[in-house]
Protein backbone atom coordinates (compact mmCIF):
# COMPACT_ATOMS: atom_id res chain seq x y z
CA UNK A 1 0.00 0.00 0.00
CA UNK A 2 2.94 2.46 0.65
CA UNK A 3 3.50 2.31 -3.22
CA UNK A 4 -0.06 3.36 -3.89
CA UNK A 5 0.19 6.86 -3.59
CA UNK A 6 -3.10 9.10 -3.44
CA UNK A 7 -3.62 10.01 -6.32
CA UNK A 8 -5.50 12.61 -8.11
CA UNK A 9 -4.93 11.89 -11.82
CA UNK A 10 -6.65 15.44 -12.75
CA UNK A 11 -7.72 15.15 -16.34
CA UNK A 12 -10.48 16.83 -15.22
CA UNK A 13 -8.42 20.60 -14.20
CA UNK A 14 -11.65 22.42 -13.77
CA UNK A 15 -10.43 24.64 -11.17
CA UNK A 16 -9.83 27.51 -12.18
CA UNK A 17 -6.27 27.27 -10.08
CA UNK A 18 -3.39 30.06 -10.16
CA UNK A 19 -0.60 28.68 -11.62
CA UNK A 20 2.92 28.73 -11.64
CA UNK A 21 3.95 28.81 -15.33
CA UNK A 22 2.67 25.61 -16.84
CA UNK A 23 3.94 23.64 -13.77
CA UNK A 24 1.16 22.95 -12.19
CA UNK A 25 -1.25 22.40 -15.04
CA UNK A 26 -1.05 18.78 -15.22
CA UNK A 27 0.79 17.14 -12.96
CA UNK A 28 -0.98 14.54 -10.40
CA UNK A 29 -2.25 15.73 -7.24
CA UNK A 30 -1.22 14.37 -3.59
CA UNK A 31 -3.88 13.75 -0.73
CA UNK A 32 -2.78 13.91 2.87
CA UNK A 33 -4.64 14.28 6.03
CA UNK A 34 -6.48 12.08 8.55
CA UNK A 35 -7.49 8.98 6.63
CA UNK A 36 -5.34 8.69 3.93
CA UNK A 37 -2.43 7.19 2.94
CA UNK A 38 -0.47 10.77 4.20
CA UNK A 39 -1.60 11.65 7.46
CA UNK A 40 0.87 14.43 7.91
CA UNK A 41 1.32 17.45 5.29
CA UNK A 42 5.05 16.61 5.29
CA UNK A 43 4.66 13.25 4.68
CA UNK A 44 3.03 14.05 1.38
CA UNK A 45 5.43 16.64 0.39
CA UNK A 46 8.18 14.12 1.00
CA UNK A 47 6.97 11.77 -1.92
CA UNK A 48 5.45 14.20 -3.96
CA UNK A 49 7.60 14.73 -7.15
CA UNK A 50 8.23 18.21 -8.49
CA UNK A 51 5.35 19.81 -9.29
CA UNK A 52 2.54 18.21 -7.90
CA UNK A 53 -0.14 19.32 -6.24
CA UNK A 54 -1.19 18.09 -2.40
CA UNK A 55 -4.51 18.72 -1.12
CA UNK A 56 -4.51 19.21 2.93
CA UNK A 57 -7.89 18.07 4.22
CA UNK A 58 -10.00 19.96 6.59
CA UNK A 59 -8.44 19.33 10.28
CA UNK A 60 -5.62 20.92 12.46
CA UNK A 61 -2.21 19.27 12.02
CA UNK A 62 0.65 19.83 14.21
CA UNK A 63 3.73 19.99 12.72
CA UNK A 64 6.47 22.26 10.88
CA UNK A 65 7.03 21.41 7.34
CA UNK A 66 9.83 21.67 4.98
CA UNK A 67 9.25 22.27 1.11
CA UNK A 68 11.91 21.82 -0.61
CA UNK A 69 10.95 21.00 -4.61
CA UNK A 70 8.25 22.82 -6.44
CA UNK A 71 5.04 22.08 -5.48
CA UNK A 72 1.69 23.20 -5.15
CA UNK A 73 -0.47 23.16 -1.67
CA UNK A 74 -4.32 23.53 -1.47
CA UNK A 75 -6.56 22.86 0.74
CA UNK A 76 -9.50 20.63 -0.02
CA UNK A 77 -11.89 23.31 -0.06
CA UNK A 78 -10.24 24.53 -3.23
CA UNK A 79 -10.19 20.84 -4.21
CA UNK A 80 -13.58 20.49 -5.03
CA UNK A 81 -14.16 20.39 -9.14
CA UNK A 82 -11.64 17.62 -8.85
CA UNK A 83 -11.92 14.43 -10.03
CA UNK A 84 -10.67 11.37 -7.03
CA UNK A 85 -9.05 8.15 -8.03
CA UNK A 86 -7.09 6.00 -5.75
CA UNK A 87 -6.91 5.26 -2.15
CA UNK A 88 -9.42 7.86 -0.30
CA UNK A 89 -10.56 8.97 3.19
CA UNK A 90 -12.70 6.10 5.11
CA UNK A 91 -16.09 6.09 3.68
CA UNK A 92 -16.11 7.44 -0.17
CA UNK A 93 -15.48 6.09 -2.91
CA UNK A 94 -12.69 5.60 -5.04
CA UNK A 95 -14.35 8.18 -7.92
CA UNK A 96 -15.82 10.55 -5.36
CA UNK A 97 -15.76 14.39 -6.36
CA UNK A 98 -14.83 17.06 -3.55
CA UNK A 99 -17.19 19.08 -1.88
CA UNK A 100 -16.56 22.18 0.08
CA UNK A 101 -15.13 21.71 3.41
CA UNK A 102 -16.42 23.84 6.24
CA UNK A 103 -13.21 22.82 8.51
CA UNK A 104 -10.31 24.84 7.41
CA UNK A 105 -6.91 22.94 6.84
CA UNK A 106 -4.97 24.50 9.86
CA UNK A 107 -1.31 23.87 10.34
CA UNK A 108 0.19 24.56 14.38
CA UNK A 109 3.77 24.71 15.15
CA UNK A 110 4.34 21.48 16.54
CA UNK A 111 7.96 23.02 17.68
CA UNK A 112 7.43 26.65 18.67
CA UNK A 113 11.35 27.87 18.14
CA UNK A 114 10.77 27.10 14.02
CA UNK A 115 8.85 28.54 11.50
CA UNK A 116 5.70 26.57 10.47
CA UNK A 117 6.57 26.23 7.02
CA UNK A 118 9.69 26.78 5.61
CA UNK A 119 9.91 27.14 1.33
CA UNK A 120 13.60 26.39 0.25
CA UNK A 121 12.50 26.04 -3.30
CA UNK A 122 11.30 28.15 -6.28
CA UNK A 123 7.67 27.28 -7.87
CA UNK A 124 6.08 26.74 -5.09
CA UNK A 125 2.61 28.26 -4.25
CA UNK A 126 0.57 27.65 -0.85
CA UNK A 127 -2.95 29.08 -1.40
CA UNK A 128 -5.55 28.91 1.30
CA UNK A 129 -4.26 27.29 4.24
CA UNK A 130 -3.99 28.48 8.26
CA UNK A 131 -0.99 28.20 9.51
CA UNK A 132 -0.59 29.12 13.91
CA UNK A 133 2.50 29.87 15.71
CA UNK A 134 6.18 29.13 15.47
CA UNK A 135 8.90 31.74 14.85
CA UNK A 136 7.17 32.70 11.68
CA UNK A 137 4.18 31.64 10.14
CA UNK A 138 5.67 31.18 6.75
CA UNK A 139 9.27 31.88 5.59
CA UNK A 140 10.64 31.80 2.44
CA UNK A 141 14.83 32.61 1.65
CA UNK A 142 16.86 33.33 -1.13
CA UNK A 143 14.52 31.23 -3.86
CA UNK A 144 12.18 33.00 -6.38
CA UNK A 145 8.12 32.37 -8.00
CA UNK A 146 7.00 31.70 -5.12
CA UNK A 147 3.06 32.66 -4.56
CA UNK A 148 1.59 32.69 -1.02
CA UNK A 149 -2.32 33.47 -1.58
CA UNK A 150 -5.45 33.74 0.76
CA UNK A 151 -3.55 32.14 3.54
CA UNK A 152 -4.39 33.12 7.16
CA UNK A 153 -1.55 33.57 9.99
CA UNK A 154 -1.54 34.43 13.31
CA UNK A 155 0.50 34.56 16.92
CA UNK A 156 3.69 34.01 15.22
CA UNK A 157 6.34 34.86 17.55
CA UNK A 158 8.65 37.45 15.18
CA UNK A 159 6.81 37.67 11.33
CA UNK A 160 3.51 36.32 10.04
CA UNK A 161 5.01 36.07 6.01
CA UNK A 162 8.90 36.63 6.17
CA UNK A 163 10.52 36.71 2.50
CA UNK A 164 14.08 36.73 2.13
CA UNK A 165 16.24 37.45 -0.36
CA UNK A 166 13.46 36.75 -3.16
CA UNK A 167 12.64 37.23 -6.48
CA UNK A 168 9.66 37.50 -9.12
CA UNK A 169 7.01 36.55 -5.93
CA UNK A 170 4.08 37.68 -4.49
CA UNK A 171 1.65 37.52 -1.00
CA UNK A 172 -1.80 38.36 -2.03
CA UNK A 173 -5.10 38.24 -0.17
CA UNK A 174 -3.69 36.93 3.27
CA UNK A 175 -4.96 37.85 6.50
CA UNK A 176 -2.37 37.98 9.43
CA UNK A 177 -2.76 39.77 12.85
CA UNK A 178 -1.43 39.48 16.66
CA UNK A 179 2.23 38.88 15.27
CA UNK A 180 5.01 41.58 16.29
CA UNK A 181 5.54 41.75 12.45
CA UNK A 182 2.53 40.86 9.84
CA UNK A 183 4.57 40.75 6.88
CA UNK A 184 8.55 41.33 6.03
CA UNK A 185 10.13 41.66 2.73
CA UNK A 186 13.87 42.31 3.28
CA UNK A 187 16.47 41.70 0.36
CA UNK A 188 14.27 41.10 -1.76
CA UNK A 189 12.98 42.40 -5.56
CA UNK A 190 9.82 42.01 -7.82
CA UNK A 191 7.74 41.14 -4.71
CA UNK A 192 4.18 42.28 -5.04
CA UNK A 193 2.07 42.24 -2.22
CA UNK A 194 -1.53 43.00 -2.61
CA UNK A 195 -4.97 42.94 -1.13
CA UNK A 196 -3.53 41.53 2.47
CA UNK A 197 -5.60 42.32 4.99
CA UNK A 198 -2.83 43.10 8.36
CA UNK A 199 -4.45 43.42 11.83
CA UNK A 200 -3.58 43.66 15.39
CA UNK A 201 0.33 43.36 14.64
CA UNK A 202 3.34 45.07 16.22
CA UNK A 203 4.37 46.30 12.80
CA UNK A 204 1.70 45.87 9.32
CA UNK A 205 4.19 45.52 6.51
CA UNK A 206 7.65 46.27 6.52
CA UNK A 207 10.14 46.42 3.84
CA UNK A 208 13.80 46.55 4.45
CA UNK A 209 16.34 46.87 1.66
CA UNK A 210 14.28 45.86 -0.79
CA UNK A 211 13.79 46.99 -4.00
CA UNK A 212 10.90 47.31 -7.37
CA UNK A 213 8.35 45.71 -4.93
CA UNK A 214 5.03 46.25 -5.50
CA UNK A 215 2.78 46.82 -2.39
CA UNK A 216 -1.16 47.90 -3.14
CA UNK A 217 -4.01 47.56 -2.19
CA UNK A 218 -3.26 45.57 1.17
CA UNK A 219 -5.46 47.00 4.34
CA UNK A 220 -3.58 47.37 7.48
CA UNK A 221 -5.04 48.40 10.86
CA UNK A 222 -4.60 48.63 14.34
CA UNK A 223 -0.89 48.09 14.19
CA UNK A 224 1.15 48.78 17.60
CA UNK A 225 3.91 50.86 16.01
CA UNK A 226 3.91 51.55 12.76
CA UNK A 227 1.61 50.02 9.49
CA UNK A 228 3.59 50.27 6.48
CA UNK A 229 7.21 50.66 6.54
CA UNK A 230 10.65 51.40 4.02
CA UNK A 231 13.66 51.32 5.12
CA UNK A 232 16.47 51.46 2.85
CA UNK A 233 14.56 50.41 0.76
CA UNK A 234 14.11 52.43 -3.01
CA UNK A 235 11.90 52.06 -6.34
CA UNK A 236 8.41 50.75 -4.93
CA UNK A 237 5.14 51.28 -5.88
CA UNK A 238 2.61 51.66 -3.14
CA UNK A 239 -0.27 52.40 -4.20
CA UNK A 240 -4.01 52.48 -2.88
CA UNK A 241 -3.20 51.10 0.76
CA UNK A 242 -5.25 51.61 3.75
CA UNK A 243 -3.76 52.79 6.29
CA UNK A 244 -6.29 53.11 9.48
CA UNK A 245 -5.97 52.83 13.44
CA UNK A 246 -2.26 53.09 13.70
CA UNK A 247 0.41 54.20 16.10
CA UNK A 248 2.31 55.85 12.88
CA UNK A 249 0.11 55.28 9.52
CA UNK A 250 3.55 54.95 6.67
CA UNK A 251 7.77 55.56 7.65
CA UNK A 252 9.78 55.86 4.87
CA UNK A 253 13.16 56.41 6.26
CA UNK A 254 16.74 56.17 4.29
CA UNK A 255 15.27 55.44 1.09
CA UNK A 256 14.94 56.92 -2.10
CA UNK A 257 12.54 57.51 -5.03
CA UNK A 258 9.55 55.46 -4.02
CA UNK A 259 6.19 56.25 -6.01
CA UNK A 260 3.25 57.10 -3.41
CA UNK A 261 -0.48 57.25 -4.96
CA UNK A 262 -3.53 56.73 -3.51
CA UNK A 263 -2.96 55.92 -0.62
CA UNK A 264 -5.53 56.56 2.41
CA UNK A 265 -3.98 57.04 6.01
CA UNK A 266 -6.80 57.77 8.50
CA UNK A 267 -6.63 57.84 12.26
CA UNK A 268 -3.78 57.09 13.18
CA UNK A 269 -2.00 58.57 16.38
CA UNK A 270 0.89 60.07 13.29
CA UNK A 271 -0.01 59.84 9.72
CA UNK A 272 3.25 59.97 7.30
CA UNK A 273 7.12 60.20 8.36
CA UNK A 274 9.83 60.76 6.07
CA UNK A 275 13.49 60.63 8.17
CA UNK A 276 16.80 60.52 6.39
CA UNK A 277 20.14 62.08 6.50
CA UNK A 278 21.05 63.18 3.00
CA UNK A 279 18.92 64.73 0.70
CA UNK A 280 18.20 61.95 -1.79
CA UNK A 281 16.83 60.00 1.44
CA UNK A 282 13.90 62.91 0.70
CA UNK A 283 13.42 62.38 -2.89
CA UNK A 284 9.93 60.54 -3.65
CA UNK A 285 7.19 60.70 -5.72
CA UNK A 286 4.27 61.47 -3.33
CA UNK A 287 1.34 63.05 -4.98
CA UNK A 288 -1.68 65.28 -3.71
CA UNK A 289 -3.88 62.00 -4.15
CA UNK A 290 -2.11 60.60 -0.67
CA UNK A 291 -4.27 61.78 1.71
CA UNK A 292 -4.51 62.13 5.74
CA UNK A 293 -7.67 62.28 7.83
CA UNK A 294 -8.91 63.08 3.98
CA UNK A 295 -6.63 66.28 3.46
CA UNK A 296 -3.88 66.12 1.17
CA UNK A 297 0.12 65.52 0.91
CA UNK A 298 1.87 68.46 -0.22
CA UNK A 299 5.49 66.68 -1.02
CA UNK A 300 7.14 69.11 -3.75
CA UNK A 301 10.72 67.62 -5.38
CA UNK A 302 12.58 70.34 -7.88
CA UNK A 303 9.26 72.70 -7.38
CA UNK A 304 9.81 76.35 -8.50
CA UNK A 305 8.04 79.48 -8.06
CA UNK A 306 5.28 77.51 -6.36
CA UNK A 307 2.86 78.72 -3.57
CA UNK A 308 0.72 76.55 -1.33
CA UNK A 309 -1.82 78.58 0.91
CA UNK A 310 -4.32 78.04 3.13
CA UNK A 311 -6.91 77.00 0.69
CA UNK A 312 -4.76 74.37 -0.26
CA UNK A 313 -5.43 72.55 3.45
CA UNK A 314 -2.43 69.88 3.64
CA UNK A 315 -1.90 67.52 6.15
CA UNK A 316 1.64 66.93 5.31
CA UNK A 317 4.42 69.73 3.83
CA UNK A 318 7.41 69.03 2.20
CA UNK A 319 9.92 70.89 0.41
CA UNK A 320 12.58 69.21 -1.80
CA UNK A 321 15.49 70.47 -4.02
CA UNK A 322 13.10 73.43 -4.43
CA UNK A 323 13.47 77.17 -5.01
CA UNK A 324 11.65 80.22 -4.79
CA UNK A 325 8.78 78.66 -3.20
CA UNK A 326 6.05 80.65 -0.89
CA UNK A 327 4.26 78.75 1.85
CA UNK A 328 1.65 81.40 3.67
CA UNK A 329 -0.95 81.32 5.80
CA UNK A 330 -1.11 77.23 6.52
CA UNK A 331 -1.84 75.61 9.63
CA UNK A 332 -0.98 71.89 9.54
CA UNK A 333 -2.80 70.02 11.86
CA UNK A 334 -1.89 68.42 15.04
CA UNK A 335 0.14 64.96 14.75
CA UNK A 336 2.15 66.15 11.56
CA UNK A 337 5.60 65.83 11.08
CA UNK A 338 5.82 69.20 10.69
CA UNK A 339 7.40 71.34 7.37
CA UNK A 340 10.47 69.63 5.72
CA UNK A 341 12.63 71.99 3.76
CA UNK A 342 15.49 69.59 2.20
CA UNK A 343 18.09 71.61 0.10
CA UNK A 344 15.56 73.92 -0.54
CA UNK A 345 16.70 77.93 -0.97
CA UNK A 346 15.56 81.19 -1.56
CA UNK A 347 11.86 80.16 -0.26
CA UNK A 348 10.08 81.83 2.05
CA UNK A 349 7.85 80.30 4.78
CA UNK A 350 5.03 83.20 6.73
CA UNK A 351 2.26 82.79 9.29
CA UNK A 352 2.27 79.11 9.15
CA UNK A 353 0.55 77.12 12.16
CA UNK A 354 2.21 74.33 13.71
CA UNK A 355 1.25 72.57 17.03
CA UNK A 356 1.26 69.30 18.65
CA UNK A 357 3.76 67.94 15.76
CA UNK A 358 6.54 65.94 15.88
CA UNK A 359 8.88 68.70 15.47
CA UNK A 360 8.15 72.34 14.20
CA UNK A 361 10.10 73.41 10.85
CA UNK A 362 12.87 71.75 9.67
CA UNK A 363 15.51 72.98 7.46
CA UNK A 364 18.28 70.43 6.44
CA UNK A 365 20.91 71.76 3.69
CA UNK A 366 18.59 74.93 2.86
CA UNK A 367 20.41 78.12 2.36
CA UNK A 368 18.70 81.73 2.21
CA UNK A 369 15.17 81.02 3.07
CA UNK A 370 13.15 83.67 4.99
CA UNK A 371 10.94 82.20 8.02
CA UNK A 372 8.43 85.07 8.87
CA UNK A 373 5.65 85.39 11.70
CA UNK A 374 5.17 81.62 11.49
CA UNK A 375 3.89 80.10 15.19
CA UNK A 376 5.40 76.76 16.72
CA UNK A 377 4.06 75.45 19.89
CA UNK A 378 3.85 72.39 21.96
CA UNK A 379 6.02 69.98 19.74
CA UNK A 380 7.64 66.86 21.02
CA UNK A 381 11.12 68.19 19.70
CA UNK A 382 12.42 70.70 18.35
CA UNK A 383 10.55 74.04 17.32
CA UNK A 384 12.88 74.97 14.34
CA UNK A 385 15.58 73.16 13.32
CA UNK A 386 18.39 74.16 11.01
CA UNK A 387 20.73 71.51 10.09
CA UNK A 388 23.62 72.68 7.68
CA UNK A 389 21.69 75.09 6.77
CA UNK A 390 23.13 79.20 6.18
CA UNK A 391 21.95 82.49 4.85
CA UNK A 392 18.13 81.94 6.60
CA UNK A 393 16.72 84.93 8.19
CA UNK A 394 14.36 84.01 10.85
CA UNK A 395 12.41 87.11 12.20
CA UNK A 396 8.76 87.65 14.28
CA UNK A 397 8.52 84.07 14.83
CA UNK A 398 6.42 82.32 18.05
CA UNK A 399 8.59 79.42 18.90
CA UNK A 400 6.96 78.19 22.23
CA UNK A 401 6.46 75.32 25.04
CA UNK A 402 8.38 72.41 22.65
CA UNK A 403 9.81 69.61 24.36
CA UNK A 404 13.32 70.25 22.87
CA UNK A 405 14.92 73.42 21.56
CA UNK A 406 13.53 76.09 20.42
CA UNK A 407 15.54 76.81 17.60
CA UNK A 408 18.60 74.55 17.22
CA UNK A 409 21.02 75.78 15.04
CA UNK A 410 23.41 72.48 14.02
CA UNK A 411 26.80 73.37 12.16
CA UNK A 412 24.33 76.23 10.33
CA UNK A 413 26.65 79.43 9.51
CA UNK A 414 25.45 82.98 8.88
CA UNK A 415 21.99 82.89 10.05
CA UNK A 416 20.45 86.18 11.39
CA UNK A 417 17.50 85.64 14.19
CA UNK A 418 15.24 88.82 15.14
CA UNK A 419 12.81 89.67 16.70
CA UNK A 420 11.33 86.01 18.03
CA UNK A 421 9.72 85.19 21.26
CA UNK A 422 11.04 82.53 22.46
CA UNK A 423 9.50 80.90 25.59
CA UNK A 424 9.17 77.63 27.80
CA UNK A 425 10.66 75.46 25.91
CA UNK A 426 12.16 72.33 28.01
CA UNK A 427 15.74 72.85 27.14
CA UNK A 428 17.15 76.13 25.41
CA UNK A 429 15.16 78.76 24.05
CA UNK A 430 18.75 79.26 21.57
CA UNK A 431 20.99 76.30 21.01
CA UNK A 432 23.73 77.07 18.61
CA UNK A 433 26.22 73.95 18.12
CA UNK A 434 29.01 73.81 15.48
CA UNK A 435 27.89 77.17 14.42
CA UNK A 436 28.93 80.28 12.93
CA UNK A 437 28.29 83.74 12.63
CA UNK A 438 24.92 83.82 13.65
CA UNK A 439 23.22 87.60 14.70
CA UNK A 440 20.86 87.24 17.63
CA UNK A 441 19.16 91.03 17.75
CA UNK A 442 16.07 92.00 19.74
CA UNK A 443 14.78 88.51 20.72
CA UNK A 444 12.46 87.89 23.68
CA UNK A 445 13.57 84.87 25.19
CA UNK A 446 11.71 84.31 28.27
CA UNK A 447 11.07 81.28 30.88
CA UNK A 448 13.16 78.18 28.67
CA UNK A 449 15.71 76.19 30.99
CA UNK A 450 18.85 77.87 29.05
CA UNK A 451 18.29 81.04 27.25
CA UNK A 452 20.98 80.83 25.10
CA UNK A 453 23.15 77.97 24.97
CA UNK A 454 26.48 78.68 22.67
CA UNK A 455 28.27 75.33 22.03
CA UNK A 456 31.51 74.82 19.63
CA UNK A 457 32.04 76.99 16.72
CA UNK A 458 31.85 81.10 17.47
CA UNK A 459 31.83 84.35 15.71
CA UNK A 460 27.95 84.88 17.09
CA UNK A 461 26.71 88.42 18.11
CA UNK A 462 23.97 88.75 20.96
CA UNK A 463 22.76 92.18 20.61
CA UNK A 464 19.68 93.70 22.66
CA UNK A 465 17.98 90.48 23.55
CA UNK A 466 15.55 90.05 26.36
CA UNK A 467 16.85 86.86 28.11
CA UNK A 468 14.31 85.88 31.46
CA UNK A 469 13.41 83.04 33.79
CA UNK A 470 16.11 80.96 32.91
CA UNK A 471 18.45 78.67 34.86
CA UNK A 472 21.11 80.14 32.41
CA UNK A 473 20.62 83.35 30.80
CA UNK A 474 23.79 82.51 28.45
CA UNK A 475 25.37 79.47 28.61
CA UNK A 476 28.48 78.84 26.80
CA UNK A 477 30.79 75.99 25.86
CA UNK A 478 33.89 75.41 23.51
CA UNK A 479 33.41 78.74 21.49
CA UNK A 480 34.73 81.78 21.76
CA UNK A 481 34.97 85.33 19.59
CA UNK A 482 31.19 85.71 20.16
CA UNK A 483 29.77 89.38 20.86
CA UNK A 484 27.28 90.50 24.23
CA UNK A 485 26.13 93.67 24.04
CA UNK A 486 22.76 95.36 25.46
CA UNK A 487 21.49 92.52 26.38
CA UNK A 488 19.02 92.75 29.02
CA UNK A 489 19.05 89.23 31.86
CA UNK A 490 16.18 89.61 33.93
CA UNK A 491 14.86 87.30 36.64
CA UNK A 492 17.38 84.57 35.69
CA UNK A 493 18.65 82.31 38.45
CA UNK A 494 22.52 82.46 36.53
CA UNK A 495 23.16 85.35 34.25
CA UNK A 496 26.29 82.98 32.74
CA UNK A 497 28.06 80.14 33.57
CA UNK A 498 31.08 82.51 32.34
CA UNK A 499 29.78 85.76 33.69
CA UNK A 500 33.29 87.84 32.60
CA UNK A 501 32.50 87.11 28.60
CA UNK A 502 29.30 89.96 29.33
CA UNK A 503 29.65 93.28 28.49
CA UNK A 504 28.99 96.41 30.84
CA UNK A 505 26.10 97.22 28.66
CA UNK A 506 24.66 93.66 29.31
CA UNK A 507 22.22 94.22 32.24
CA UNK A 508 22.24 91.56 34.62
CA UNK A 509 19.81 91.05 37.62
CA UNK A 510 19.01 88.68 40.05
CA UNK A 511 15.91 86.48 40.11
CA UNK A 512 13.11 88.63 42.04
CA UNK A 513 10.41 85.33 41.36
CA UNK A 514 10.83 81.76 41.26
CA UNK A 515 12.94 81.23 37.52
CA UNK A 516 11.68 77.88 36.69
CA UNK A 517 7.86 79.70 36.24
Amino acid sequence: MTLRLTLILSAVFLFAAFTVGSLFTTQACFLAGAGTAYPSLQQAIDRAAPGCTVILLGGTYRENVVIDKPLRIIPRSQAKPFAILGQQPTGTSASAVFTASATPSTLQAADPERPVIQIRSSQVEIHGLRVEGGTVGMRATGVRDVHLRNNTAQGSRDVGILLEDMRASSVQGNAIWRSPVGIQITDSQRITAIDNVLRRNGQGLLVDNASANSLQGNEISNSESVGLRLTASSHNDVRRNDLVGNATGLVIENASNNRLEANRIDRNDAGLRVRGTETSHYVHHISSDNTVNGRPIHYLVDAQGATIDAQAQPAYLALIRSRDVTVRGVALPEGSQGLLMISTTRSRIENVTISASEQGIQLQDSNDNALIGNRVERTKNNGITLTRSSGNRLESNVVRANEGHGLLLRDANANVLTANEVRANEQSGFRLTGSRGARLTDNRIVGNWVGVYLDGGGDHSLVDNRIAKSQFAIYVQGTSANQFTGNRLRENRHASNQPAILSPSDEAEPPTTNPDN
